[in-house]
């Protein structure tokens, strides 16, 4: 089964208007999977999907267009209803305790929301269970491991009342992480992209803590030099050393993401930019080829996540996959192959709201990730 589709082989779709899409996708969401008052544990996975990563989304939207009107109420309204009551104490462990943990990303989300002194306090007494000691299971890339604790420590400090304790997690966490590796392995093997390896956990450390940049340098240069040069990507993990793989959780986008973040870290270095940027500009290329990924367009394993990595004529060119009518046609016909996640914000429809908001310069970055 292919992997991505051939522009070649399909009429360019009209550009449809950013913003009537940016209305339509939240107006989905919030018509098609409204707040409950209940979930089920199967239905919390913190960030990643679920209900919280749909308040995430309207309080990321509140903060950058807060009189936006979606369904006769404005972000911060819609923000608090997918908070509501839909927190169940999952566990937190040196394993699963990245932005797919629901407990730590409620509580994060709750913090910034509530402006609540308590929950940052309630948070801060996870971090001994991030922080143990805990063998081979121990992860520290982003998604379930210490690197995402970094990015909702991060969104903690970023828009709540200044707390010395979050900072001393801060360093804690990265400690410990730069203890553990390089290498970082999960699963056994040493992945490189943004959601499960290197690349990822580098980028939160920066982004939390600027000041490790010299510390980190070298390992963003051996980086920079795995990109493959005829392919222009980046292998998913050493072990493998197969680059078959366009998409944010592996390969280029999610390189070029990161690259993009961590970027104006090095800029007293003229090599390590001139760099940075070569790699950019050919993981671009890569992504523009191979970027119209036969999944449904989504944030993780689809076209509207590798938008997030382009800019210009190319980034409006994929976006117009990612058009309603489009999606919809192409699920019907069966060009799409359909999501797991049908609304959450990494693979459903919050995140193609995200890629709206972006197109509408409502945000930035990846987010979850790069945003803040």
């Amino acid at each position: 089964m292919a992997r991505y589709i051939n522009y070649k082989n399909f009429e360019t779709p009209p550009r449809a208007d950013s913003s009537q899409e940016l209305v339509a996708s939240l107006t989905k969401i919030v018509t098609g999977c409204p707040p409950r008052n209940n979930y089920s544990r199967h239905d919390l996975h913190g960030l990643y999907s679920g209900p919280t990563s749909i308040a995430y989304l309207f309080l990321a939207l509140s903060k950058s267009s807060p009189k936006l009107i979606i369904a006769h109420r404005n972000p911060a309204y819609w923000c608090r209803k997918y908070l509501y009551d839909s927190h169940h104490e999952v566990p937190v462990t040196p394993s699963r305790c990245g932005v797919a943990n629901e407990t730590l990303a409620r509580l994060a989300v709750g913090a910034v929301v509530e402006q609540s002194e308590i929950l940052v306090d309630l948070f801060l007494r996870f971090i001994p269970a991030v922080l143990a000691e805990d063998g081979d299971k121990a992860s520290n890339e982003w998604l379930y491991g210490r690197a995402g604790t970094l990015y909702l420590l991060r969104l903690i400090r970023t828009y709540t009342p200044i707390n010395p304790n979050v900072d001393e997690a801060i360093t804690a966490i990265i400690e410990k992480i730069l203890l553990e590796g390089p290498p970082w392995l999960w699963h056994g093997k040493e992945y490189l992209g943004a959601v499960h390896g290197s690349i990822g956990i580098i980028t939160q450390m920066l982004l939390s803590e600027p000041k490790r940049t010299m510390q980190l340098k070298w390992l963003v240069e051996k980086l920079i030099a795995a990109q493959n040069p005829v392919t222009e990507n980046w292998a998913s993990s050493n072990e493998s050393g197969r680059d078959h793989l366009v998409q944010f959780c592996h390969g280029a986008p999610g390189f070029v993401i990161s690259l993009l973040a961590v970027r104006q870290h090095f800029a007293q270095d003229s090599q390590l930019l001139e760099d940075i940027d070569k790699a950019i500009d050919l993981g671009r290329n890569c992504i523009y080829q191979e970027g119209l990924l036969a999944k449904e367009p989504c944030l993780c394993h689809g076209a509207t996540g590798n938008t997030v990595a382009l800019d210009g004529k190319r980034q409006e060119h994929l976006m117009r996959w990612c058009q309603r009518d489009v999606v919809e046609k192409g699920l019907n016909n069966g060009v799409f192959r359909k999501s797991d996640d049908e609304w959450g914000l990494l693979c459903g429809e919050a995140g193609r709201s995200w890629g709206w908001m972006l197109a509408e310069r409502l945000g930035k970055g990846m987010i979850g990730y790069s945003d803040i």
